[in-house]
């Protein structure tokens, strides 16, 4: 099997939300794409994501207590993230290209899934979700 990048098993169309945007447009980008995150840009960067819990409050989506984001390049090995997850006790990292830009979001469970059809002989990737 090919070494898989982060880029290639990455779910893309993930909710995005400005920095001033009310958190209940987070919440509903969300629900619709049916995402338990949605991740926060300030100016056009990665600020933070906010996760299930964070969405359920108000105010404006920088307001809200989010997650530091963790990002990987897109073209970084799916290993190498597996790892990386792993040391830091994380369950996603956020995907970027080569500006820095959000490209998507690669879940561990993305991860074993695609283990686990390799060592089954399938070719696995993560679905994309429709908004």
């Amino acid at each position: 099997m090919d070494r898989a990048t982060a880029g290639d098993i990455a779910r893309l169309r993930v909710p995005v939300v400005a920095h001033e945007d009310p958190l209940e447009r987070a919440r509903e980008l969300a629900e619709s794409a049916q995402w338990d995150m949605a991740v926060v840009l300030s100016d056009g960067v990665i600020d933070s994501w906010l996760g299930e819990e964070q969405l359920r409050g108000g105010g404006t989506a920088g307001e809200a207590p989010g997650n530091e984001p963790t990002t990987v390049s897109s073209d970084q090995d799916v290993d190498e993230v597996a790892r990386l997850l792993d040391r830091d006790g994380l369950d996603r990292a956020l995907v970027t290209d080569e500006r820095g830009d959000l490209v998507g979001v690669l879940f561990r469970a993305d991860i074993e899934g695609r283990a686990r059809a390799a060592a089954e002989g399938e070719q696995e990737r993560a679905p994309d979700v429709e908004t």
